[in-house]
């Protein structure tokens, strides 16, 4: 009796090692994943620490909703889904193309794909192809940055208001060079989340994989550039 008792209990004991071995240690993400890294200290439940497969530190969150309390970066996010939708052809969300790589070197910085001023959205200028900004006050966008590894001539670029620009990137610079536990190394990448994306125009897919209508990229000898505030590229 002690004899079947102690061998049905070491058989007990024996499967819950292996699924213990077989069962991957640390965090997981939403989808069950191992989440590695230095920055996945906090709950899988937080919105900002909420993991990804391929991140490897704390998702970037972007909330698309005009006129909210963290700014409203509609246009930022538009330009965002033509860069991971047109440029990268992305499907969804959970394309590779929504991963950057933090990057401050000098050289990312110098291959700016708005340009020196005047730019695109800027006033007309000596040497600026483009007709004049139709509108006061806009600032060319590009989407990944020059602080990203894949930003620089491969980025998205479009035409917004200054304030919605600087916005962004003064968000952007904040969150990864202000964080309690430290900047984020140049290296990390990192999983970019729209909140809130418009689900008519360029993100579209964002919702429904595959279906964005991904408009030809403006330039300066489009008929209707003048009255295009946007020149999306």
């Amino acid at each position: 009796m002690h004899g079947t008792h102690f061998t049905a209990s070491f058989a007990l004991l024996a499967v819950w090692c292996a699924a213990a071995m077989a069962s991957p240690t640390g965090p997981t993400d939403v989808d069950g994943l191992v989440a590695t890294g230095p920055f996945n200290k906090t709950s899988a439940l937080t919105t900002e620490g909420a993991f990804s497969p391929l991140a490897l530190g704390p998702a970037y969150n972007i909330d698309c909703a005009p006129n909210v309390p963290d700014g409203g970066y509609s246009n930022v996010c538009e330009n965002w889904c033509y860069y991971a939708f047109c440029h990268q052809k992305a499907k969804d969300k959970n394309d590779k193309a929504w991963i950057v790589t933090v990057d401050r070197s000098a050289g990312m910085r110098a291959k700016s794909a708005c340009g020196l001023s005047p730019n695109k959205c800027s006033v007309l200028g000596t040497g600026n192809p483009w007709p004049a900004a139709p509108e006061a006050g806009l600032s060319c966008d590009e989407q990944p940055k020059n602080t990203n590894s894949e930003g620089g001539p491969n980025a998205a670029t479009r035409c917004m208001s200054a304030s919605e620009n600087s916005g962004e990137g003064a968000k952007w610079s904040n969150w990864i060079n202000k964080r309690p536990e430290g900047k984020i190394a140049d290296g990390t990448q990192l999983r970019v989340v729209l909140q809130n994306p418009n689900t008519t125009a360029l993100c579209k897919s964002w919702y429904t994989p595959g279906t964005t209508v991904c408009t030809a990229p403006a330039t300066p000898k489009d008929p209707d550039v003048k009255a295009d505030a946007v020149r999306q590229q």
